[in-house]
């Protein structure tokens, strides 16, 4: 065995162990530490004569064991609970974990919203003014599933004093009942703060040995356009949830309103699989370079799907991200279908 190949299988030996480490610490129960209940503390749904309705009153149900949102008109309508956080200092370094189990009441059949959304569980975060400084949708409800069990991460902004948990008809045809929630005030915990900074160690090593490689056996221009593309893979797997529905949401909503034949869902699903084109286009660049950079095309391939893998697992730490293996499985068919073309240039280029 040479050198080479001796650097090569140490270092996807060390790729293996760093990802495993990764989703391993990602699933295990470690993360949060659980400093308070500030909703429903007696109990879901608390006192109903502090849940609120608004807009058509005759689409809200409350009672002892749910709170529903019901469609006996077309009119919008919502229910919702406010509750006040503490007075701390610390607060801004707290997370607030909101839980809820919906159930979908009726199944419309051939309706659908008008924005795509369907109803949503929501939160406010509110000043001490009462304004709304962030609102967010803890799950949206279009009635595809009989039953909703929602979890979600919130960030507390500075300035925020308050919540309000909404449950919302917004558009939906359907009707759906809120039959549990909490609010919770979590912190990350000192163990998992140590194991993720190795971990943050690590890849930084991972990335920098990797850029180093192809910086010294490939081309300038193979360099930057595959320290690109991996960036653009970092960057799509730390967007935050705020910036797409701050951002990209809102620039496809405009599209959508200008050009009547834009399809905003199947534009929403294009930025969903952004993962595939990048995934794609690194494995096409890597492997028609595979030989000047004296990678093997299957230690390549393994290498990629680490990455791909690894992608996935590294959600696993973020707030408001999600772990999905259909999201793994469109990673993988982009690597598939670069290291194809890849090696079917290749055979016309010798031929």
């Amino acid at each position: 065995m040479t050198s080479t190949s001796r650097k090569i299988y140490s270092f996807t030996a060390f790729v293996i162990v760093v990802t495993v480490l990764t989703w391993t610490l990602g699933l295990l129960n470690i993360k949060y530490h659980l400093e308070g209940n500030v909703a429903f503390e007696d109990g879901f749904p608390g006192d109903i004569s502090l849940w609120q309705p608004a807009g058509d009153w005759s689409n809200i149900a409350i009672d002892d064991n749910r709170i529903s949102v019901l469609r006996k008109t077309d009119n919008r309508s919502f229910a919702k609970h406010s509750f006040q956080l503490p007075d701390t200092e610390n607060l801004s370094a707290s997370k607030l974990r909101i839980r809820g189990t919906l159930e979908t009441l009726n199944m419309a059949q051939g309706t659908a919203d008008s924005d795509g959304r369907g109803a949503a569980y929501m939160v406010w975060l509110q000043d001490a003014d009462g304004e709304v400084v962030r609102y967010l949708t803890i799950q949206n409800l279009t009635g595809a599933q009989a039953r909703y069990q929602t979890e979600r991460i919130v960030s507390i902004p500075e300035g925020v004093t308050a919540f309000t948990l909404v449950l919302n008809s917004r558009d939906s045809a359907n009707s759906f009942s809120l039959t549990d929630a909490s609010a919770e005030l979590i912190s990350i915990t000192p163990i998992y703060k140590a194991g993720i900074a190795l971990l943050v160690f690590a890849w930084l090593v991972i990335f920098a040995f990797s850029a180093k490689w192809i910086f010294k056996r490939g081309s300038r221009t193979l360099f930057i356009t595959s320290t690109l593309l991996i960036a653009g893979i970092i960057v799509g797997v730390m967007l935050p949830e705020s910036a797409t529905v701050g951002f990209v949401n809102p620039v496809f909503q405009k599209i959508s309103g200008l050009i009547p034949a834009f399809d905003l869902d199947a534009a929403q699903s294009t930025y969903k699989i952004g993962h595939f084109l990048f995934f794609l286009l690194i494995s096409i660049v890597l492997c028609l370079y595979a030989k000047s950079l004296h990678i093997s095309g299957l230690m390549l391939l393994i290498l990629l799907f680490l990455l791909a893998v690894a992608s996935e697992g590294m959600q696993l730490h973020l707030f408001n991200r999600t772990t999905r293996l259909s999201d793994l499985g469109i990673d993988g068919a982009g690597i598939v279908l670069g290291w194809m073309v890849a090696m079917s240039f290749l055979r016309l280029r010798r031929s």
